[in-house]
């Protein structure tokens, strides 16, 4: 049984007359008629009633209809899924993120990524940045957001899309208050609280280093929180400053604390996409193209380069 059989019937049963159902599909009545009857063969059981004037379904043949047109559906909508599939338009992202979060700039990104593809769901997976590609080399997430720019193997691809730069969080009654911007060197003698190592030892190590190299220095560095807010909540208990990415800069919401911008140089934090090479869906095409149209982030000046 072929699908166009299917059609030839379904067209012959909705016109009840051979000839307005070949002009319908294209055919000749003759080719027409020939399908229908190898259809019947094939079933073993008569479909039509036929006279000179009038076709008429027979009573299996009207339970045959109700199947047939299912049968039509299904196969279109599974042949629009496949289609949709491949454009983009509908299908599934798996998208890995540090467990210290995403950060405003890809919430933005995902959230218009989102609206533009409604049909296609997106699941989130929080790591770390050494688990996340382990995720991706075993193919159980499709993409990764990582705080960091590392190298990649030839199987991986890797595009920076944004530099958030670092802000320093102080308690209030801070000497450091006194003035605008504070610059790396000032921070040699303060107690600076960053997120564990374990989170993100590549950033981590770079940043520290940064700092101890720009501070003059070896600075006091504590892991304290794995979250910008826990974070926060140390600095107003007076546990020292910390270290906030201006893209996580809206937990800053209590009182007791105050921000300032860090200067000569700029400290910042890159976010980057790392992907597999072989492994570009249409689903992870276009969110690669929807990068190019979300506003990147600025910073106030030179960036160190971690």
């Amino acid at each position: 049984m072929e699908l166009r059989q299917l059609q030839y019937f379904i067209a012959v049963a909705e016109e009840r007359h051979f000839g307005h159902a070949a002009d319908r599909e294209n055919l000749t009545q003759a080719a027409l008629s020939q399908q229908v009857q190898r259809l019947e063969r094939e079933l073993g059981v008569q479909l039509f009633n036929r006279t000179t004037r009038l076709v008429e379904l027979t009573g299996v043949g009207r339970l045959f209809l109700q199947e047939a047109r299912i049968v039509l559906a299904r196969t279109q909508r599974a042949a629009d899924t496949v289609r949709r599939a491949r454009s983009g338009d509908i299908g599934q992202l798996v998208v890995g993120y540090p467990s210290t979060g995403r950060g405003r700039w890809a919430s933005s990104l995902l959230r218009s990524y989102c609206f533009r593809f409604p049909g296609i769901n997106v699941a989130y997976v929080p790591a770390r940045p050494a688990d996340l590609l382990a995720e991706l080399r075993r193919e159980r997430i499709d993409v990764a957001f990582l705080h960091c720019d590392i190298v990649v193997g030839d199987d991986l691809a890797l595009r920076c899309v944004a530099q958030h730069p670092y802000l320093l969080v102080l308690p209030i009654g801070h000497k450091l208050l006194n003035g605008g911007e504070v610059s790396v060197a000032q921070l040699a003698a303060e107690r600076i609280l960053l997120f564990p190592r374990q989170l993100d030892p590549g950033h981590y190590d770079d940043l520290v280093r940064a700092l101890t190299i720009h501070s003059g220095g070896s600075p006091t560095i504590l892991e304290e929180a794995c979250t910008a807010g826990d974070l926060i909540d140390s600095v107003e208990a007076g546990r020292g400053v910390a270290l906030i990415a201006e893209s996580d800069m809206e937990y800053v919401a209590v009182a007791g604390v105050e921000v300032r911008r860090i200067s000569a140089p700029v400290l910042s934090r890159p976010l980057s996409l790392v992907w597999r090479r072989d492994g570009v869906s249409p689903p992870l095409a276009e969110l690669l193209n929807t990068v190019e149209d979300v506003e990147p982030a600025t910073d106030a000046g030179p960036v160190c380069d971690l």
